[in-house]
């Protein structure tokens, strides 16, 4: 008799109380969990990282730091094929869309002229940019605190970000540098806080200038390369394992005792759906506010079987009924040891061959699940039998 995976006729029946009980195959967590490591891992999510150190709360900060239109996983990703498409170098150029142009600086310049930088950029309706954090620091929060205490100095708020690709694409190797961008180019000027010169340049035919006064040198790292590098740190395969073991430690299992007597009692699925009930194809198999028995609705034959997994008896009880098991069959399984979770599973899952399921809390708060073993059964006239064994179990 072949198994099967969960169709309409399941949903229904267990939509006693028009929610349907959806039993998921626990290999999919694996798989999910995997996922979820790789989706981390691509989008540059540095938690637990030995140096640097990037917090969830720090990345948080970074990214309301950060020019609002940057992905730096992204733009990683792009900097190391080495290359973007054309709609990629379009997006690029719009990261200062709003603004007059760029204002680059780096915290080994004098307080002053930090504090004047603000103020121009301000006044000009420039971005401030950084190339990364205060050098030494391995937190945002610290690079943060000294902006904020810069701007309370300047007693003005300008747009700051930390976007080290704009370093790279304007070639800035020395601070401040001056990016003022028209509709048809981009003017950069080193060594000046002097817009009324920079904007008087315009009139030139020169897309750089030589520098103009003092500069001063970028301390702060690539804030990309320095989180390449913690990446580089992360033992990702190792993250997956710690990943699967916690999955059974915090999965919730239901173990039932064996039954000390044989006992059936019958279940009436008719119910009054409280919202339309669609398949998967948005097709409206009950409209709200119908009262219908959904075995009567789409007659089909299933059985459940619930059994102890590590009681060998049990597992050779269904064995044998899933033999005689007319139409439809699933296997749920009480529990699974917590230490040993995936390495059991698996067992279990050997031992019977076939998909099998952990017992969900709304399997038995429906079909009044008390002990093992349990057979759960439609029948023709449209009622759910329930039937339970004695069990002595001889292992």
């Amino acid at each position: 008799m072949p198994y099967f995976k969960l169709a309409a006729i399941v949903t229904l029946i267990f939509s006693i109380t028009s929610h349907a009980v959806e039993p998921l195959e626990l290999t999919d967590y694996a798989a999910h969990a995997k996922k979820s490591i790789e989706e981390a891992k691509a989008k540059g999510w540095l938690n637990n990282v030995d140096k640097p150190h990037f917090s969830d709360e720090d990345l948080a900060n970074a990214k309301l730091l950060a020019d609002s239109a940057v992905k730096i996983s992204q733009k990683a990703t792009l900097a190391q094929a080495g290359q973007l498409t054309a709609e990629q170098e379009k997006q690029k150029i719009n990261l200062l869309e709003g603004a007059d142009g760029a204002l680059f600086i780096s915290l080994s310049m004098p307080r002053q002229a930090l504090i004047e930088a603000f103020k121009v950029a301000k006044e000009h309706n420039l971005t401030i940019l950084l190339r990364g954090m205060k050098e030494g620091s391995t937190h945002i929060s610290t690079t943060m605190k000294i902006l904020r205490v810069i701007s309370a100095a300047a007693k003005v708020e300008p747009n700051v970000g930390i976007n080290p690709l704009r370093f790279e694409e304007f070639n800035i190797v020395a601070v401040p540098t001056i990016v003022l961008t028209t509709s048809d180019r981009n003017l950069i000027v080193p060594g000046t806080l002097d817009m009324d010169y920079v904007k008087a340049q315009l009139d030139g035919d020169k897309d750089r200038l030589e520098q103009v006064g003092q500069t001063f040198d970028i301390t702060e790292p690539d804030m990309i390369k320095q989180m390449q590098a913690a990446a580089s740190k992360i033992d990702w395969k190792e993250k997956q394992r710690l990943a699967r073991a916690r999955f059974w430690k915090n999965y919730k299992t239901h173990e039932l005792p064996f039954a000390t007597d044989s006992e059936h009692w019958l279940i009436d699925p008719t119910m009054r759906v409280v919202k339309d009930i669609k398949n998967g194809k948005d097709v409206i198999l009950a409209h709200a506010g119908t009262v219908i028995n959904p075995l009567m609705q789409i007659p089909a034959a299933l059985t459940i079987l619930v059994i102890n997994p590590y009681s060998e008896t049990q597992i050779e009880w269904a064995k044998q009924h899933m033999n005689k098991a007319n139409g439809m069959y699933q296997i749920h399984i009480t529990h699974v040891d917590k230490k040993n979770g995936w390495n059991d599973f698996t067992d279990i899952r050997n031992k019977l061959k076939v998909p099998v399921y952990v017992l969900p809390e709304q399997v038995i708060n429906k079909f009044k699940v008390k002990a093992t073993p349990t057979i759960i059964e439609t029948r023709s006239d449209g009622l759910l039998q329930v039937q339970q064994f004695k069990w002595d179990d001889k292992e």
